[in-house]
C-alpha cells in the first residue's frame, strides 16, 4: 500500500477514535444536535475504518506466514 494512502487512513482511524471518545462525553450526549452530527460523521467513517483494520490484520498474517516459510525448519 502506498505510504500516502496508509497515512490518510491512519488519520481517518484517529478521527474515528476521537469521535467515539467525544460521543461518550456527557456534555455531547446532552447536546442532541452536536451528538447527531458526530454520530453521522462516525457512521460515514466506520466502514472505511473496519476495512482498513481488516487489511492490517491480513497484512500481519501474511507477514507471519512468509516468516514461517523463510525459516530453515526441516519439519516444514
Amino acid at each position: 500500500m502506498d505510504d500516502a494512502i496508509r497515512e490518510q487512513l491512519k488519520r481517518l482511524v484517529a478521527r474515528f477514535d476521537d469521535l467515539t471518545r467525544q460521543m461518550g462525553e456527557p456534555e455531547i450526549a446532552a447536546d442532541f444536535e452536536r451528538s447527531t452530527v458526530l454520530t453521522r460523521e462516525r457512521a460515514e467513517l466506520s466502514t472505511i475504518v473496519e476495512l482498513f483494520e481488516s487489511y492490517l490484520t491480513a497484512e500481519t498474517r501474511l507477514s507471519d506466514a512468509e516468516g514461517l516459510f523463510s525459516e530453515d525448519d526441516p519439519e516444514m
